[in-house]
């Protein structure tokens, strides 16, 4: 049996890499919407609700409340768990795990993180102290009463310091680095063709207020013109439906990557789903220079995130719009 501690839609890769090479599956997520696609594709869930507990306050409840996820999982199976800085309960339940005799295979499905060197201490104290201290704090909680080896490194959109667990870490930790997997994860995903024939296209989505901005419907008024069908896939935890007949809702809960394979195009202003659609051949366009009420940080900082994470898979790039006339151009072209 695999248990993979699912606490972001990227576990879900390896949840339907698992089950496709015949191997039994159980989730374990607090994520809701995991739990609402595991439900409806009918793998088995244990529901965890972990409370928000710091270990810098309270560290004998936080101890208290890991023991009790801790006593949910057979020490007979394997532990998988797919990122490097999304969850610190995460990576103390892998090494409670392991020092208990458990097998736990690490998987880094996030962007590689960027290591902090000696000499950019000083900034990063002097940029933001409070933050700094408190993931130092952390580091030294988690050494202290768990054993764990984490650090702290520059990680996500924006670039803050944050806990991470580093490849140098996982030998230490007594964790199973299995780094190859992530390209037959990738390899795996590469292999889905784009099955529609249809002039077809696919929105992701994930911020509310722009839907209501004449930029957006301008959007709307190009695709619904041009493709036969156009969809449009919400993000779970910003569920929006559009009231348009011209428009198929997709269910907010099922992550956009079910979806985009069969479609040509696909628009969204910044996700990782961008980049799984350009693994995958299609057409992807982001909007980011279309809407000014985007701060200009705000689009440096997307930006940057994507270009990242197309650096690592090492695929096509993005086109970012800078005018309706050059999105109605491209999508003209590619239906």
């Amino acid at each position: 049996m695999n248990i993979v501690y699912a606490i972001s839609y990227k576990s879900i890769s390896l949840i339907n890499y698992l089950i496709k090479t015949n191997q039994n599956v159980l989730v374990i997520s607090s994520n809701s919407n995991i739990i609402k696609y595991c439900n409806h594709k009918k793998i088995s869930i244990e529901e965890l609700h972990p409370k928000k507990i710091s270990i810098i306050k309270n560290p004998f409840r936080y101890k208290a409340e890991l023991l009790r996820v801790f006593e949910t999982i057979n020490l007979g199976q394997i532990l998988w768990f797919t990122h490097n800085n999304h969850d610190s309960f995460g990576f103390a339940l892998m090494r409670m795990y392991s020092k208990s005799g458990g097998i736990v295979n690490w998987i880094d499905l996030d962007p590689v993180p960027q290591q902090i060197n000696y000499s950019d201490i000083f900034s990063e104290v002097t940029s933001d102290f409070i933050r700094f201290l408190r993931v130092i704090l952390n580091v030294l909680c988690f050494r202290i009463y768990f054993g764990l080896r984490v650090s702290p490194a520059k990680i996500g959109v924006p670039r803050n310091t944050s806990l991470t667990l580093l490849h140098k870490n996982n030998n230490k930790n007594n964790f199973l680095d299995l780094t190859y997997l992530k390209d037959q994860l990738l390899d795996n995903v590469s292999d889905i063709k784009i099955m529609n024939q249809k002039k077809s296209c696919i929105i992701v989505w994930s911020f509310i207020p722009y839907i209501e901005s004449k930029e957006f419907k301008q959007l709307i008024k190009i695709l619904t013109s041009t493709f036969d069908t156009v969809e449009f896939k919400s993000h779970p935890e910003t569920p929006i439906t559009l009231d348009d007949s011209n428009i198929i809702n997709l269910p907010s809960y099922i992550p956009a990557n079910e979806f985009i394979n069969t479609n040509k195009v696909v628009i969204g202003l910044s996700s990782v789903v961008l980049v799984e659609a350009l693994i995958l051949g299609c057409e992807v366009y982001s909007l980011l220079d279309i809407f000014p009420d985007i701060p200009n940080s705000s689009v440096t900082d997307q930006k940057y995130f994507l270009d990242s994470e197309i650096n690592e898979y090492k695929t096509n790039k993005i086109v970012y719009i800078k005018t309706f006339e050059q999105l109605e151009k491209l999508c003209k072209k590619a239906a």
